[in-house]
C-alpha cells in the first residue's frame, strides 16, 4: 500500500514537515509499475479510520448528511483534521464520478457556498504558499470543491473508486522530467475527480495530462506553464504528471 502520511492520530495533531521526511525515508521502495521510489507499508499493517477519533464539528457532520442524502446513499467520509475532532475546515472523501452533479446542484440552491477571496487566501497561506497568490487564485476562483457550508470552509475530495488494486494495472514503461514547458489544456477528459484528465498540447504533440491533486483537478482550457513535471509513456497514451512541481495559469 502506497502511503503518505499526515497526522499523528495518537496526539491528535499533523505532523511536522520533518517528522514527515523521516517516516517517509523508512518505508521508500522503488516500484517498477511507476518508475519511481514510493513510500509502502503492508497492508496487514494499516487499517481504514471507520469512526472520529475526536468529535467532528456540527457542520461537518451535517454536510455529510447531506451529501449522503442527496446521493442517495453514496459513500462519504469524514477525512483530515475532521477525523481528529474539531479543525479549522471540513473535509470530505465522495466515492463515485456521479457527484460532480451532486456538487452542482447544491451550488445552485445555495446550500454550498463559492469560495470567497479571504477564503482562498487562508486555503493558500496553509498549503499552497509556493506558488503567487495571484496564480492559486486563478486556478481555484470558480472552484466546486472549495467553498464555504454554514459558514465554515469546505474542501471536497471525489474518487472514482473507493478501493485500488494489488497489481500493477497501468505500468509506466519510461518517465522523464521537464523542467519547464508551456503546455494548452485544449478539453477536460474527467475532470473534478480524483484522478482528473484532459486532453493538452505540448510542443505541438497531444498528451493526456492526469492529476491526483485537487489543486489541478479543475482547470480550464488556456495556456499554462509546467514546472519539474515528467512525462510518462505507457502502454495507450504518454501523460504529463504536474503533481510532484508546478503548473501555473499563464495569466
Amino acid at each position: 500500500m502506497i502511503a503518505y502520511p499526515r497526522y499523528d492520530l495518537f496526539n491528535r495533531r499533523k505532523l511536522y514537515q520533518w517528522e514527515i521526511q523521516g517516516l517517509v525515508s523508512k518505508h521508500l521502495m522503488y516500484w517498477d509499475c511507476l518508475k519511481q521510489r514510493v513510500p509502502v507499508i503492508p497492508a496487514d499493517k494499516s487499517s481504514p479510520v471507520i469512526k472520529p477519533i475526536g468529535e467532528p464539528r456540527f457542520e461537518a457532520l451535517a454536510l455529510k448528511r447531506i451529501l449522503e442524502d442527496y446521493t442517495g446513499g453514496s459513500e462519504v467520509f469524514l477525512t483530515g483534521s475532521a477525523v481528529l475532532g474539531g479543525g479549522r475546515d471540513i473535509d470530505l472523501v465522495l466515492i463515485g464520478g456521479w457527484n460532480v452533479e451532486v456538487l452542482g446542484r447544491l451550488r445552485r440552491k445555495g446550500l454550498l457556498k463559492p469560495p470567497t477571496p479571504g477564503m482562498l487566501y487562508d486555503e493558500w497561506l496553509n498549503k499552497h504558499y509556493h506558488i503567487p497568490f495571484n496564480k492559486y487564485y486563478e486556478l481555484k476562483k470558480d472552484s466546486l470543491l472549495l467553498g464555504s457550508f454554514m459558514g465554515k470552509p469546505y474542501s471536497l475530495r471525489i474518487t472514482l473508486y473507493g478501493r485500488g488494486w494489488n497489481t500493477c494495472r497501468d505500468k509506466v514503461f519510461s518517465r522523464k522530467i521537464i523542467r519547464r514547458a508551456e503546455i494548452v489544456v485544449k478539453e477536460a477528459v474527467a475532470k473534478y475527480t480524483t484522478p482528473s484528465r484532459y486532453r493538452v498540447v505540448l510542443r505541438g504533440d497531444e498528451y493526456i495530462l492526469e492529476t491526483y491533486r485537487i489543486l489541478y483537478s479543475e482547470l480550464n482550457p488556456g495556456e499554462y506553464t509546467l514546472i519539474n513535471g515528467y512525462i510518462e509513456t505507457r502502454r495507450d497514451n504518454k501523460y504529463i504528471i504536474p503533481d510532484h512541481g508546478v503548473l501555473l495559469p499563464n495569466k
